[in-house]
């Protein structure tokens, strides 16, 4: 558990963030470590949040678990950029290079597959207090999600540094996340799709249409230029 969180009092079971009020409970934490911040003030309204949601719902277990999640806006621009990087790197024939056509189906398939990095915070209603159970960083893909622990502390160190600008812990932990990419079953549809695709002879910048949303309008203007 996160060092030094503990619940609020609560006037009565009649108070908002008492009895069926799970997420507002959660929200209401006091963080030991900052005084007088609570937990939804600081995960409430990072401008790095394209989307935040809070849920509760129950478990196979059966226990009450409120979720926090965080579109992360930055991350998701990040991870696409790496693979438009790769992409653009790549020697103008790549598929006579030795293992140049693997690397090639592979970085199309990781572009097409991508959707969203998500940072997601949970915690367990079963106790007299919120118990934190587990913090991670999902990268989300078409046909699976990738999903990479971290600490309650990092979370919030993320929230409180809350830019544009990745820390370069997070940086590294979506490098290592990309690394670690895993093609998808042969009888994937995206398999499929990507097999029966043209064989590229000369690499343009990314084609927007395969790019995270943020990524799209940069994306189009680099390609439009490289067409002239």
């Amino acid at each position: 558990m996160h060092k030094g969180w503990v619940a609020l009092v609560c006037a009565g079971m009649a108070l908002a963030g008492c009895g069926d009020g799970a997420v507002r409970q959660v929200k209401g934490l006091e963080r030991g470590d900052v005084p007088g911040r609570v937990v939804g003030a600081a995960l409430d309204g990072r401008g790095a949040c394209a989307a935040v949601q809070w849920r509760s719902f129950q478990d196979a277990r059966g226990r009450r678990i409120v979720e926090y999640a965080c579109e992360h806006r930055p991350a998701t621009a990040h991870y696409a950029r790496l693979t438009r990087e790769a992409l653009a790197a790549l020697p103008p024939e790549p598929a006579r290079e030795p293992g140049g056509a693997e690397a090639l189906y592979l970085l199309r398939q990781r572009s097409v597959d991508f959707r969203r990095v998500r940072e997601i915070t949970e915690w367990r209603m079963d106790a007299p207090a919120p118990v934190w159970i587990g913090s991670r960083v999902d990268t989300e893909y078409a046909s699976h999600t990738a999903r990479e622990p971290v600490s309650a502390d990092f979370v919030f160190a993320e929230a409180a540094h809350d830019g544009p600008d990745l820390s370069p812990g997070y940086r590294h932990l979506l490098e290592r996340a990309w690394r670690g990419y895993r093609p998808l079953p042969a009888a994937g549809a995206v398999h499929h799709r990507l097999a029966a695709a043209r064989p590229v002879m000369r690499v343009p910048p990314a084609d927007p249409t395969v790019l995270h949303p943020s990524e799209r309008a940069s994306a189009t203007l680099r390609r439009g230029e490289w067409l002239r």
